[in-house]
C-alpha cells in the first residue's frame, strides 16, 4: 500500500530547484521533467524514426509524435542539436504515412510542432528539408471516418468523450499553423469555416456537457460546478484531460466569442480544485486511476484556467497551486526509468496480462501523452503566490447528478463516496472510493484503489458494499441521493435490490471518527447479515477475530461472523490483491458497524 508523503513533496528530485521563499517556482522545472522524460527515450527510437517499447518490443500510435514534440522543445531549451534531430525524425515517421485519415491525437502534437519548428529552428537544415513533407502531411489531414468504439458517443447529439475534445484542440492547432488547402476533405480548405465550426463547439456544443448542479462548502465555496468527461461513466481522468484541452482551445481563440465557454470552463476547473484530494490525487473513480498523464493533465487545467478565467486573484492562486499539487504528485509516484516514465506507481509484472488489463498500457503512447501535457503547462505557468487547495481545510464537494459522488475533508481525514453502482466495473460502483488520513508524515491511504476489471476471480459478482443478505438471496446497493451530516459525516439514501427488483430502502452513513472512518446502517430485520468487501496486498494481509489488517489499516465490524477471501486481484498499483469480505450479524438494535482505522505506525529504530 502506499502513501503520499506531502511534506516534502516539492523536494522531490534533483532536476527540479527550490522556489524562493514565498514564492512558487515557475514553468522551468515542468519543462525540466518533460524534456527528462523525453530524453528517456532516445535510446529506444529505430532506424526510421519510430520508439519502440523495450518491454513490449513494439512501436505506438500517437507516442512517437508525441515524444518527438518534447524532443523538439528539450532540444531548443538545451540547444542539444541531437535532441532535435531525434525529434525531427519523429515526425518524419508519420509525414511518411500513406494513409489520410489520421487520429487527431497524433495530428494535435504534429501541429503544434510544425508551429514550434517554424518559429524556432528557421536556420535548422534538418528542418528546411523535412518542412514541405510536414506541410503536406497537415495539409492531406482527413477527419475521415471514426475507427473507434468512442465513435457512436462522438457523433451522437446527447454524448460527450474525451476524443472530442482531443478533435477541438488539434483543429485549433491546425488553423494557428496557417496553412491552407486544396484537398476536399481538409479541414484548412476553408480556414474562416473552420474557426467558425470551432466557436460552435466551443461556446455552444460542449458547454452542455458540463455540469452545473455539484457544490463545494467550506472555506471557499462555489456553487454550478460540474465535470466534463465520457458520459455515462465520468472517469475523474477523463474529466481532467477533456477540461485541459477545452482550456487551451478557448486560450487560442477570442474571448469576445467564446463567453458561454468560459463559463463552462470555470465550472470545470472548480470542479477540478474540489475533486482534487489533499495529497493531489485526482484519479480516485473511474477507469486509468493513478496514471501519470492524468495529473499532468491538472496541471494544464489548473495553469491555462488561471489564466484564462476573469475570477479572483484567490481563486486564481487556488488553481495554480491545485497544478503545483498535481505536479509534485506526479514527480514523487512516476519515476523515470531506463525504459521511460513509470505511467503507473508500479513496475510491469507480467507485460503482456498487464496491458490486457489497461494497466502500463501503451507506455509510449502514455510517456507521449505526459510530455506533451507538461510542455502546455510550462507555457502558461508563471510565478506566483502559493495558495492551498478546497480539501486543505474541512470542505464537502457533491455532484449529486453525472459521476454521483462526494468528497469530504474533515479534520486529518479525507474520503470520496459514489451513490451509483455499476456491475461491470468495481472502479465506477457504489460506496467508499477513497480515505486517506493525515499523519505525522503525510497523507496515507487506508483502502487500496479497487481493481481492474477482469482480474480475480468471478470479480464480476463482487460488490464492495455494503451488501445485505437474507435466506440466501444477496441485495445490493444502489444510491439514490447523497446527504450531508454533521461533522464531516455523508449518508447516501439507498435501494436494495436483488435480481434488479427493488425490495427496501435504508440510509448508509459514513463518519469520521478517531482518525478513521465508521460506516453504519440498521437494517430491516434481525436475521438478516450484512457482507462488506475490501482489498488488501496479498502479502500484507493478517486475519484476526474481529476483521483485518495490513500495512496502512485496521478494519473491523461488529459481530462479525465470517470471513471469506478471494485472491488474484490486480489494481493499477499492486500486482497481487485479495478481496476480503466480512460477513456480520446485526447487534440486538440490528445495527451493524464497520470500522476503518490506521495501523499503528512502525516504531522508530535506535537513534
Amino acid at each position: 500500500m502506499h502513501r503520499f508523503l506531502l511534506t516534502t513533496g516539492l523536494a522531490l528530485a534533483a532536476l527540479l530547484t527550490a522556489p524562493a521563499a514565498g514564492r512558487a517556482a515557475d514553468g522551468d522545472e515542468l519543462a525540466r521533467f518533460a524534456d527528462a522524460i523525453a530524453s528517456s527515450w532516445v535510446p529506444h527510437q529505430a532506424a526510421d524514426g519510430v520508439f519502440v517499447d523495450p518491454i513490449l518490443g513494439r512501436g505506438s500510435g500517437y507516442g512517437t509524435v508525441m515524444i518527438g514534440y518534447g524532443l523538439l522543445r528539450a532540444g531548443v531549451r538545451q540547444r542539444d542539436p541531437k535532441l532535435i534531430e531525434a525529434g525531427i525524425r519523429a515526425f518524419d515517421a508519420h509525414a511518411r504515412t500513406n494513409s489520410k485519415v489520421r487520429s487527431y491525437f497524433i495530428m494535435l502534437p504534429f501541429a503544434k510542432g510544425y508551429t514550434f519548428a517554424k518559429d524556432e529552428l528557421r536556420d535548422n537544415p534538418l528542418w528546411q528539408r523535412s518542412r514541405a513533407g510536414w506541410e503536406e502531411y497537415l495539409r492531406s489531414f482527413s477527419r475521415g471516418p471514426l475507427e473507434n468504439l468512442a465513435g457512436p458517443c462522438i457523433v451522437s447529439s446527447t454524448c460527450f468523450h474525451n476524443h472530442e475534445a482531443v478533435q477541438i484542440a488539434a483543429e485549433v492547432a491546425l488553423l494557428k499553423t496557417g496553412l491552407a488547402s486544396k484537398q476536399t476533405r481538409s479541414p484548412l480548405r476553408r480556414p474562416r469555416r473552420l474557426e467558425r465550426r470551432l466557436l460552435r463547439k466551443l461556446d455552444v456544443a460542449v458547454p452542455r456537457f458540463v455540469g452545473d448542479r455539484g457544490s463545494l462548502s467550506g472555506p471557499r465555496p462555489f456553487d454550478r460546478l460540474g465535470l466534463l468527461s465520457d458520459s455515462r461513466s465520468w472517469p475523474l481522468a477523463y474529466h481532467g484531460l477533456s477540461t485541459s484541452m477545452y482550456a487551451v482551445s478557448l486560450q487560442a481563440l477570442s474571448a469576445r466569442k467564446t463567453r458561454r465557454g468560459r463559463a463552462a470552463l470555470r465550472r470545470a476547473a472548480r470542479a477540478s480544485l474540489g475533486l482534487m484530494a489533499p495529497d493531489g490525487d485526482v484519479t480516485w473513480l473511474g477507469r486509468r486511476q493513478q496514471e501519470a498523464w492524468a495529473l499532468a493533465s491538472e496541471t494544464v487545467v489548473g495553469m491555462t484556467a488561471a489564466r484564462v478565467l476573469r475570477i479572483s486573484d484567490d481563486e486564481r492562486r487556488s488553481l495554480r497551486t491545485m497544478a503545483r499539487t498535481g505536479f509534485a504528485r506526479l514527480v514523487s509516484r512516476h519515476p523515470i526509468t531506463a525504459n521511460g516514465l513509470s505511467n503507473t506507481p508500479r513496475p510491469f509484472v507480467d507485460a503482456a496480462a498487464d496491458f490486457g488489463r489497461g494497466i502500463q498500457s501503451d507506455p509510449i503512447n502514455f510517456n507521449g501523452l505526459t510530455v506533451f501535457l507538461l510542455n502546455l503547462a510550462a507555457d502558461r505557468a508563471g510565478l506566483y503566490t502559493t495558495s492551498s487547495l478546497p480539501m486543505d481545510h474541512n470542505s464537502r464537494m457533491n455532484v449529486p447528478d453525472q459521476s454521483g459522488f462526494a468528497a469530504v475533508r474533515h479534520g486529518e481525514t479525507w474520503y470520496a463516496l459514489r451513490r451509483l453502482s455499476s456491475r461491470g466495473d468495481l472502479r465506477n460502483d457504489f460506496g467508499l472510493l477513497s480515505l486517506k488520513v493525515l499523519r505525522n508524515d503525510g497523507w496515507h491511504d487506508l483502502i487500496e484503489p479497487r481493481p481492474v476489471p477482469g482480474s480475480g476471480s468471478s470479480s464480476a459478482g463482487v460488490s464492495i458494499g455494503p451488501v445485505i443478505v437474507r435466506e440466501g438471496r444477496r441485495f445490493r446497493p444502489f444510491g439514490l441521493r447523497i446527504r450531508p451530516r454533521d461533522r464531516g459525516a455523508m449518508t447516501i439514501v439507498t435501494d436494495y435490490r436483488s435480481a434488479g427488483r427493488k425490495s427496501f430502502t435504508l440510509p448508509v452513513t459514513y463518519r469520521p471518527s478517531g482518525g478513521g472512518l465508521n460506516l453504519g446502517l440498521k437494517v430491516p430485520r434481525s436475521s438478516d447479515r450484512v457482507e462488506i468487501t475490501s482489498f488488501h496486498p496479498t502479502s500484507e494481509l493478517q486475519l484476526y477475530d474481529d476483521g483485518l489488517t495490513d500495512a496502512e489499516a485496521r478494519i473491523s465490524v461488529t459481530g462479525l461472523a465470517a470471513i471469506a477471501r478471494r485472491e488474484g486481484f490486480v489494481s493499477c498499483c499492486e500486482a497481487a490483491l485479495t478481496a476480503t469480505t466480512l460477513l456480520a450479524a446485526p447487534s440486538a438494535s440490528r445495527r451493524v458497524t464497520y470500522r476503518i482505522a490506521p495501523s499503528p505506525l512502525p516504531s522508530a529504530g535506535p537513534g
